[in-house]
């Protein structure tokens, strides 16, 4: 940094390693490709030219716990994506969208629609919340409040077939109990 501060027109600094053996190093590793370096899959070549490196400039680093630091560096970058597209999708609305919010607001409007009919008294105050309401608030909501009415109904043995009585996965993510077929 000092050398280009005071002469920032000079030519490149010399690392003492050719072109033509930093360009076939850097050939290697592209041949192997982009995943497989974040795999932690490092050149042979690139670790040689880092040792070479070292030796130079009479450093006691070595090339192999440099191209370790390396992989330990690929290997978070991964993580990191995978952390972030996790969050992105386990904490947002976005894991519903993928998991039946679309199929829950139509069952919603046909458990509102049924009304209290056969169930007990004590799930009539949650009829007497709008439907657009309902629909309105968030995914966490409507799923308790189909989960409450559903469970109920389901209780007093009445006969409905939509996809959350046929599908496990959609009764797992609503919370209701698998069915005996």
């Amino acid at each position: 940094i000092n050398s280009w501060l005071t002469d920032p027109l000079a030519d490149e600094i010399d690392y003492g390693i050719d072109n033509h053996t930093l360009f076939s190093a850097a050939s290697t590793q592209l041949e192997l490709g982009w995943y497989a370096l974040l795999c932690g899959y490092i050149a042979t070549p690139l670790v040689t030219i880092q040792q070479q490196h070292y030796s130079s400039i009479e450093s006691k680093k070595r090339g192999e716990r440099w191209a370790i630091r390396l992989i330990h560096k690929c290997w978070n970058i991964i993580f990191q994506l995978w952390e972030h597209r996790n969050k992105a999708l386990h904490e947002t609305d976005e894991i519903h969208n993928n998991s039946g919010a679309e199929l829950l607001s139509m069952a919603i409007i046909i458990e509102h629609a049924l009304g209290p009919q056969q169930l007990n008294t004590v799930y009539r105050p949650y009829f007497r919340q709008q439907l657009q309401n309902i629909l309105d608030s968030p995914i966490p909501n409507q799923l308790r409040w189909f989960l409450i009415i559903r469970s109920g109904r389901e209780s007093t043995g009445t006969d409905i077939t939509d996809d959350f009585t046929t599908d496990k996965s959609l009764r797992s993510w609503v919370g209701l109990p698998s069915r005996e077929t």
